[in-house]
């Protein structure tokens, strides 16, 4: 009997999964979005719940939920474009070093704003409550990258012009353990009292928080050695990139899950601190 039903209570069901036109994937943790019925890059118009429906209409698209992101994600780019790129139009950029410092930039603002995002909606589960989620990772991340842009100056003179290459190494490194083991290491302490699941939250947080606070400062304190005209340009790429990032995570988690956002962040990290490093950093100061 060729029923959906059967074939969802068989042995392979990931048979059904890939050939829905919807997804059908169970919902998980790692992915808990049940509002999200489409593939992404399908926009179909079919009545998924009856027989006999032939016609469908498929489109370079995605539908309900995404659409939603996607319209926030327009509007956004459009006023960045407008109130912050614009305005910063009449700095001209020419050089290579220029634009990858711009892109540094970028690369840090989109990524800190997206493991925000992130961490917030996978600690709703361990915290029991979104407020609590919000307020705890929205004050650790502030308090601990506050603490590593406070002491980005006296590391980079105990490391030198290794210092922000090691960060983006343990940031990188701590943003891949928590993609794979977060989720079954909240599990595991979600008995705890609500008192130590706050500290608990707190530490892991603030162990990358401090390392993603050294970024920016290290940054501007570059470009004022080497080139002041550029830290306007900085200052409106890393903003440009956080607004679109606090909603471009939120698209990537819908249609993939915790793990890849926090894979790409951690990869953006490493990415922008070997930008800095390998081309940045080889920069002479101005005179």
């Amino acid at each position: 009997m060729d029923n959906i039903y059967y074939r969802l209570a068989s042995d392979r069901p990931e048979e059904v999964y890939r050939d829905s036109s919807v997804l059908m994937t169970p919902v998980r943790d790692n992915s808990p979005y049940i509002n999200q019925p489409n593939k992404i890059g399908q926009f179909r118009f079919k009545n998924n719940y009856t027989q006999g429906m032939a016609k469908e209409v498929t489109k370079w698209s995605l539908i309900y939920s995404n659409s939603v992101y996607l319209s926030i994600l327009s509007l956004s780019l459009l006023f960045s474009f407008f109130f912050i790129y614009l305005p910063l139009r009449r700095r001209r950029l020419s050089s290579g070093a220029n634009h990858k410092a711009i892109l540094y930039f970028f690369l840090i603002g989109l990524c800190y704003i997206m493991v925000e995002i992130i961490f917030i909606k996978i600690f709703q589960l361990f915290l029991g409550n979104p407020a609590y989620s919000i307020s705890v990772i929205v004050f650790s991340l502030l308090l601990s990258s506050g603490l590593g842009s406070l002491f980005s100056g006296r590391i980079a003179k105990l490391l030198g012009r290794r210092a922000l290459f090691t960060g983006a190494l343990v940031i990188a490194l701590f943003l891949t353990l928590y993609a794979f083991f977060l989720f079954p290491l909240v599990s595991s302490l979600i008995f705890l009292p609500l008192v130590f699941r706050f500290l608990t939250a707190f530490v892991m947080i603030a162990v990358v928080g401090f390392f993603m606070g050294t970024f920016f400062p290290t940054g501007i304190r570059h470009l004022g050695e080497t080139d002041s005209t550029l830290i306007g340009w900085a200052w409106g790429s890393n903003s440009f990139a956080t607004v679109i990032g606090s909603v471009l995570g939120v698209i990537l988690a819908l249609n993939y899950s915790f793990t890849v956002v926090l894979l790409v962040c951690a990869l953006g990290y490493f990415s922008a601190g070997a930008l800095f490093h390998f081309t940045m950093n080889r920069r002479e100061p101005a005179a």
